[in-house]
């Protein structure tokens, strides 16, 4: 008794780590072993479950365990937080499909905050495991030491998984007819056309012959053409975006580089760039413009480190030949550098170039007259007729209270978007974020995010899975890069380690089910698929076509082709002129999916007596061939 009593006094707080480490590690595992993560939503399940069976798997685990923390106390520690890790990230997948309108004590209201709330839970967990073993962490990734070699090595796998991640949701989506004229349609067709007439046309995004300058100047795509032109197919198109979303992890090391971080800091750094959760997300309702913000903008920040003029003056340039309101980041850079005082001739050439890039953009698409720019700011217009960029400044400066109050303003008041999406944005990088110390100049950077996701009430802004938050990403990545430069090392580690571990779980709670979901949705319509992949080819090249919205990406390489529900009267006005009709014209084929079966310009068209059903699949999609005389 006496030996027991005196081990017990030398050795308590290692016998109690290891039983608390052993045991809670055992948990883990045999969670994971039997499949919890599964059951997320399934309140029953231990009634299902045998008692006594399951505290003999974490007895027997934790001996296990127990044992290894005898001989190898950091490992077990490790261990402890590797499964802790993944049981969260498991149980954040299967979160995403909870249906959070069954749960809870009022039963048919959705949860609007269901999801994002589970992984900021679970990523808390995991952090408490990580910041109980961090010293063993670093222990052990100073033992493995990373060459410079090594650490390009894993960025170029990073942008690989990037790629290959955006490249598999994407292409999936295009082959599973899952995309429709909005927005991959207009693209897909876009580059059709700048391939055979070298302008970037359009017939389906006004469902009028246009020029998609009319409605965002975007010369930047000329820049990908040569691409296209070679591999002339929608899924390059896709494919191109991928590409776009995966590049900017070179600026970053080269960032990281230049601020003279440590190889496994800069390794670091990507990884929170590709799985932040916007950064993939916004890729999910395929290519626009904005996906070569992110590129474009850190391109630019590098050259103005390194103080390369020329570089600077290009990449700044190809920037806002992004989109006409692109020119506020580089609006806002110049801003950053006037006012942190470390380059203010530069900053200041920046911001004037930007203004008169914009102003001349903007002249361009206003000689067409059918911009969308009032629409997604009308809520900061005083003058609705004469929105423009200059009127939202003079706004927020005329009156901020009322600009303030619009960051909460929800454009669906039976939903909390703004909170859900704030929440996405901010807590798995909030920690390296705003830890700016006396640099609060940086914080001038955060002017996109607050003017273009956060002000106004156009919902699809402040929404991850949309392409609006390319410029934002870029900004905040630089913030972050500044930051961490400026910490104790030791806090540095700690600091990334705790977002990495955010991004991770919320990026498995996020990006990574939707990936699976739209991979998931071609295998299984691959039948529906081939019968409408035998219709389309039936239809020649040359032909004008009238379809539905999902089928026109498959019908992009057709020059005269109308979405038979897109018809805005207003627009085809502008366009056409008073008096013009504005009707759907006739096409010399109609090939529509069972959901257009019974539209209202379908019905127009056959009543005209002037088409012929030439095919058919049941319940499934119909073509039409206009009757020749």
């Amino acid at each position: 008794m006496k030996t027991v009593i005196q081990v017990w006094t030398k050795h308590k707080n290692k016998i109690v780590e290891g039983v608390v480490i052993s045991l809670i590690t055992a948990w883990a595992v045999v969670s994971m072993f039997v499949g919890t993560y599964n059951q997320i939503s399934n309140q029953t399940y231990p009634a299902q479950t045998n008692v006594a069976v399951r505290i003999m798997l974490i007895l027997a685990a934790a001996v296990l365990i127990g044992i290894l923390y005898r001989f190898h106390d950091d490992i077990a520690r490790i261990l402890m937080f590797a499964f802790i890790s993944v049981y969260m990230i498991l149980c954040a997948v299967k979160g995403y499909d909870m249906d959070w309108e069954s749960m809870g004590y009022q039963v048919g209201v959705w949860n609007h905050l269901g999801n994002v709330m589970l992984t900021i839970i679970l990523s808390f967990f995991a952090v408490l495991a990580f910041l109980y073993v961090r010293e063993d962490i670093f222990q052990l990734f100073r033992r493995l030491k990373l060459s410079r070699r090594g650490m390009y090595i894993c960025a170029l796998l990073v942008m690989i998984f990037t790629f290959a991640m955006v490249g598999i949701a994407t292409v999936s989506r295009y082959a599973a007819y899952t995309n429709s004229t909005f927005d991959f349609g207009i693209f897909a067709q876009m580059y059709e056309y700048m391939k055979q007439t070298g302008l970037p046309n359009t017939t389906v995004e006004r469902n009028v012959l246009i020029s998609h300058f009319a409605v965002h100047f975007s010369p930047i795509f000329y820049l990908t053409l040569p691409i296209y032109y070679i591999f002339p197919s929608p899924v390059t198109v896709q494919l191109i975006q991928a590409a776009m979303i995966a590049l900017p992890i070179i600026p970053i090391v080269l960032l990281g580089k230049k601020y003279q971080l440590s190889n496994w800091m800069i390794v670091g750094l990507t990884l929170i760039y590709a799985l932040y959760p916007a950064t993939m997300s916004g890729s999910l309702y395929d290519i626009h413009e904005n996906c070569f913000l992110t590129f474009m903008v850190l391109l630019t920040i590098w050259f103005i480190e390194k103080n390369n003029h020329i570089g600077l003056a290009v990449s700044a340039l190809l920037t806002c030949m992004v989109k006409e309101d692109a020119t506020i980041m580089i609006l806002v850079l110049g801003l950053y550098f006037i006012f942190s005082k470390r380059a203010v001739i530069r900053g200041a050439l920046m911001s004037g170039g930007a203004l008169v890039y914009y102003a001349v953009a903007q002249f361009i698409i206003s000689g067409y007259g059918i911009s969308d720019f009032i629409v997604r700011f009308n809520n900061l217009f005083y003058d609705t007729g004469k929105g423009g960029l200059f009127q939202i400044v003079y706004a927020i400066l005329a009156n901020p209270a009322y600009a303030l109050s619009q960051i909460v303003n929800n454009g669906n008041t039976q939903m909390l978007e703004k909170v859900e999406y704030l929440l996405v944005m901010i807590v798995p990088i909030a920690v390296l974020l705003f830890m700016v110390k006396k640099n609060y100049s940086r914080l001038i950077l955060l002017i996109p995010f607050l003017l273009f996701n956060l002000i106004t009430t156009y919902m699809y802004l402040h929404m991850i899975h949309f392409q609006y938050n390319f410029g934002s990403i870029a900004l905040i990545m630089y913030i972050i890069i500044m930051n961490v430069k400026g910490m104790e090392v030791k806090r540095a580690k700690t600091l990334v380690g705790i977002s990495l571990i955010c991004v991770g779980i919320m990026f498995a709670g996020t990006v990574l089910p939707s990936t699976m979901k739209y991979y998931g949705q071609y295998k299984s319509t691959v039948t529906r698929n081939q019968k409408y992949d035998a219709a389309l080819n039936l239809i020649p090249k040359q032909a004008s076509v009238t379809a539905s919205g999902v089928l026109v990406p498959h019908l992009s390489k057709v020059l005269t082709l109308y979405d038979i529900s897109n018809i805005n009267e207003q627009d085809r006005a502008k366009i056409l002129g008073e008096g013009v009709s504005t009707e759907l014209p006739e096409t010399d084929f109609i090939v529509v999916t069972a959901s257009d079966f019974q539209n209202e310009n379908l019905t127009k068209l056959l009543n005209t007596g002037k088409y012929e059903n030439i095919y058919e699949e049941e319940n499934t999609i119909i073509v039409y061939q206009k009757v020749t005389a």
